[in-house]
Formats: structure tokens, sequence, C-alpha cells
């Protein structure tokens, strides 16, 4: 929707948060290639979250109530309220990201914010009871859908850790089939692509000696390049299984029907934006892809 004049009562009376994107017309490319950024991360949230875009050259006087004074600007709007802070200039797709989980977070209340930050942290020390009770709660938090589907990606990572792949995959089904509208928000995202690699790695049969002397035999044996890859993000080397998987682009990027790609992109997903391996991985490979 637009944010006018008009809208303005609308907008900030909604009941679900909005992202307001403030912009002039005819902006340069690199301008309008973050603002398609932002609507198509808006809409992988399936109107849990609206955007509301600005014209300040239409609207003036609703640009000058926002308080914009750099085009773009990205806000938000809660419960009514200005969100607390903005994004000034163009950003990067992870800080988007974040920005909107943390407008969801504001939403969802701090009861729900606090269990996640807290089963995260049990989880990285590797307390997985302790995270498993946690994310449990979420189910009996108010009925917000996206923490329901928090909770179960958070067990799919418990489950995970304990190497219960059973568990793991019904989980994933789980969330497939009663959260189909928000499959592509990055922690539920993460959580699914950590099993669908773990389900690929657990058929694979790697004998990492003999991968390592059929590749220096034949540096394009890209089956072996491959499963290196697999291997190598098995056991926890992720930039060598990313280089290994961009080592069978090169060679041919449509090689099993893009194979290579399709991993490197669940490596990426699974590993999670806040990585500087990820945010300069996609780099990466989209200059290499649209090369």
């Amino acid at each position: 929707m637009n944010l006018t004049e008009e809208t303005f009562e609308e907008v900030i009376t909604s009941p679900v948060p909005i992202l307001v994107e403030a912009f002039v017309p005819n902006a340069p490319p690199q301008i309008q290639e973050y603002s398609d950024k932002i609507k198509k991360i808006v809409s992988d949230y399936k109107g849990v979250v609206r955007l509301a875009r600005l014209n300040v050259q239409d609207e003036p006087q609703v640009a000058e109530e926002f308080k914009v004074t750099h085009v773009p600007t990205v806000m938000a709007i809660l419960q009514g309220k200005l969100f607390f802070n903005k994004i000034v200039g163009p950003s990067t797709e992870t800080a988007v990201q974040k920005y909107i989980l943390a407008l969801l977070s504001m939403s969802f209340g701090t009861e729900v914010e606090s269990i996640l930050n807290e089963a995260d942290q049990l989880l990285e020390n590797n307390d997985i009871e302790g995270s498993a009770k946690l994310f449990n709660q979420l189910f009996t938090s108010p009925k917000y859908r996206f923490a329901e589907a928090f909770g179960y990606a958070g067990l799919i990572q418990c489950a995970l850790k304990e190497k219960n792949m059973e568990a793991a995959k019904h989980l994933a089904e789980t969330i497939r089939n009663s959260f189909p509208d928000i499959l592509n928000v990055p922690r539920v995202k993460q959580a699914l692509s950590q099993v669908d690699l773990s389900d690929i790695e657990n058929n694979s049969d790697f004998d990492v000696n003999a991968l390592l002397q059929k590749v220096e035999k034949d540096p394009k044996d890209i089956q072996s390049l491959y499963d290196l890859g697999l291997y190598y993000h098995r056991i926890g080397k992720d930039e060598d299984a990313i280089n290994y998987m961009f080592k069978v682009i090169k060679i041919d990027r449509e090689w099993n029907e893009q194979a290579a790609k399709k991993t490197l992109i669940k490596i990426f997903d699974s590993l999670g934006e806040d990585s500087d391996i990820v945010t300069k991985g996609r780099k990466r490979l989209n200059n290499l892809w649209f090369s």
C-alpha cells in the first residue's frame, strides 16, 4: 500500500506491524534494486508484516511527520507508534531481515523474545534438554503463529544436536504442512535447511581420502568435488565446503540440475544471516552466477 495523507490513519492504526519505505521516484538502479529486495522480504512474511511506501515528493507533509531527512529510509510502525530506530540509506538484505525480526519480537511481547534468546543460548552451550523445554513453552505462549513456528524450528535444532534425524525430519514436515506461508522466514528457513543438508549427508558414503585422491588425479571430477563439499560441511568446515561447491559451479553450473548452487544456498541458509561467511558467499555467488 502507499502511505499518503488519505491512508495515514489506516497505517497508524494497523493491528499488524507496518514497514515503511520512504523513497523518491526514478531512483538510480542501485536504489531500485534495494527497494525490490524490501518488497520481496516483506512478501515472505505473508501479511504478518505489511509494507507501506512513502513517496516523499508527492507526500512532503507525511514525510515531515515521519521526520524523513534522507531517502531511502526504512522505518516501522508498531501499535500506533514509530519504531525506535530507522535504516537510513541503502542497506543489506541481512540488515532489513534483522530489523523486521526485531519489530516482530516487539510485537510478540518480551515473553516470546526472552524465551527465544534464552533457548538459543542454552542450545549454543549444548544444554539440549533445557533449550527444548523453553522452545516447547512457545506453544503455550499467546498464539502467534510465528512463535509456534519458531518453537518447531528450535526443536529441530535440538534434535539435530542429538543426532535424532527421524525426529528432526518429522518436525520439519510439521512446519512445512502447518506453516507453508512462512517457510522463508530466516529462523524457520535455517532449521529446514539444516535438516535437508543433514539428510543428504547421512545418505552419502564419504571416504574422504579416496575423494581427495580422485580430485588430485582429475581436478574436474565434479561428483567428487561435490561430495567433498558435503563432507566438509558435515564436519563443520563451512568455508572449505563452500569453496568446493564453487569449484563445481565454475566447472559446470548446470550439473545435476544446478545441485551445487542449490546446496550452496542451503548451506548459507543453515548458517544464518548473521554469518560473515554467508554475506561474502552470497555476494560471491551473485557475482559468479550473473557474470
